[in-house]
């Protein structure tokens, strides 16, 4: 059983000592926030900082705190808050069933930051595929829909919680046009040698409105690889930052992105920095400046997960076959904010970290003076609306006489959003809008369009008798 008292005091002395740190902080020359493309936000202590693929999100948090005083003061407003946050009572949705609270949707684009040698589909050129399995991955996590959320410890389940979020790839971009959510731009990548290059160059060229849209950045992270190095990173929803500046989003190493094609880590890296964009600190509390978990001095805010001294995968490479335990009690390993080598044993979130997101997203949190992203859930009634519809006609013209295999059929599509691509069943395959030299029988066209919508239509042919 968590003892909540026991994680009341030690969230009192972790917020005692990150007022020294903001104090410390201002007394550290600040520069502004790196708001346009042509300001600079450089790195601090990047040499000696232990980078492991869990702490990417504090190493970012703590150097904007040591660049920006009001950032670290927002950052500890924020942080003080989380256990007031975690108690609000989410309005219901009176159209619902049983008025449950409505399902929040959020436009996503996907900046798949590649080298130009990789075509699409190899290397850092994620496939079209690799990039919805993200949201798929995404999704089903939000939604508590998740394959392996039956395997999740009984003694867990009992505070885990669909969080009512979904994510969409957007389909209309910031001017308006068509799109399917996915923005390609080619970056050499062997010119991102640091942090700073994907801050300061990448994020202000490609960013779009963080008010509006999820950026989520795929890219070569440097020194990041299956063994060490960090898997991605993002930033929380801190007043004055969330929502207008051009770093907000999130950054995931391509290795780490999605689950199909040579994806690896279950999609759990984008999970948990997903949870991080929506207000939720790592399970374990905060790491030092060097990276280094806090240990049990240190606390997430949220009384329904354990006070849990680090990262479970540090000392279990394996999903456990027991529950593991620290500061007195069991590490709640399957949590998408602990941090496990083998991910596929994640597969929850507890009812007040979906408080959380959920008051971050409604503006509820906002309205307190707290992490707002509610502009999110305003964006998606145009970013997130075009029905995936595509209308099909069909008109045909038979077989003239058995055997001469003249048939033709012809498709024409609406709807959706054009160009399409047309995909016949024929031997050899035809892929125009038209298809000719059919004999008499059955057959069929698959119509797609850009956003990647697909509709099917069943196709006869007439076949004339034979002469004799």
């Amino acid at each position: 059983m968590i003892n909540t008292m026991r994680k009341a005091l030690l969230f009192t002395f972790f917020m005692t000592c990150c007022t020294v740190y903001s104090s410390f902080a201002q007394l550290v020359q600040p520069s502004a926030f790196p708001a346009q493309s042509s300001e600079k936000a450089f790195l601090h202590s990047q040499s000696t900082y232990n980078f492991q693929p869990y702490n990417g999100s504090a190493y970012m948090q703590q150097r904007l705190a040591q660049q920006n005083a009001s950032f670290a003061q927002n950052l500890q407003s924020y942080l003080q808050a989380l256990p007031s946050i975690s108690q609000m009572s989410i309005e219901p949705n009176q159209d619902a069933p049983e008025g449950s609270p409505p399902v929040l949707k959020i436009p996503v684009v996907v900046h798949v930051i590649h080298d130009p040698n990789d075509a699409v589909g190899t290397g850092t050129n994620l496939s079209i595929n690799q990039v919805q399995s993200q949201i798929d991955k995404l999704n089903d996590a939000f939604r508590q829909l998740n394959a392996n959320f039956s395997s999740t410890p009984l003694v867990f389940q009992g505070v885990a919680a669909d969080a009512e979020i979904e994510f969409c790839l957007a389909n209309v971009s910031p001017t308006g046009t068509a799109t399917n959510g996915i923005d390609r731009q080619s970056v050499a990548t062997s010119s991102i040698v640091d942090l700073n290059y994907i801050e300061n160059t990448i994020k202000p060229s490609t960013s779009w409105n963080p008010a509006g849209y999820v950026n989520i950045w795929t890219v070569a992270v440097p020194s990041t690889t299956t063994f060490g190095g960090i898997q991605g990173y993002s930033y929380f929803p801190i007043s004055g930052f969330a929502g207008s500046n051009v770093l907000d989003g999130l950054v995931v190493d391509y290795q780490f992105f999605g689950t199909t094609g040579n994806a690896i880590g279950d999609g759990v890296a984008c999970i948990r920095e997903m949870g991080h964009y929506l207000g939720l600190p790592d399970i374990w509390g905060e790491t030092s400046s060097q990276g280094v978990p806090l240990g049990c001095s240190s606390d997430d805010g949220l009384s329904d997960t354990p006070d849990q001294a680090a990262p479970t995968g540090i000392a279990n490479p394996n999903c456990p076959t027991s529950i593991p335990q620290s500061c007195g009690s069991n590490d709640m390993y399957s949590n998408y904010m602990d941090y496990m080598k083998d991910q596929t044993c994640q597969s929850m979130f507890t009812t007040q970290q979906a408080t959380v997101m959920r008051a971050v997203l409604t503006g509820q949190a906002g309205a307190a003076g707290y992490g707002d992203r509610s502009s999110l859930i305003a964006s998606a009634a145009s970013a997130c609306s075009n029905p995936c519809a595509i209308a099909l006609n069909i008109s045909t013209t038979p077989e003239s006489c058995g055997g001469l295999m003249d048939g033709t059929a012809s498709v024409t599509a609406s709807g959706g959003t054009p160009p399409y691509l047309y995909t016949w069943n024929t031997t050899p395959t035809q892929n125009t809008s038209t298809t000719t030299g059919l004999a008499g029988g059955d057959y069929q066209v698959t119509v797609s369009d850009f956003t990647g919508c697909v509709q099917i239509a069943n196709v006869t042919i007439s076949s004339a008798s034979t002469v004799t």
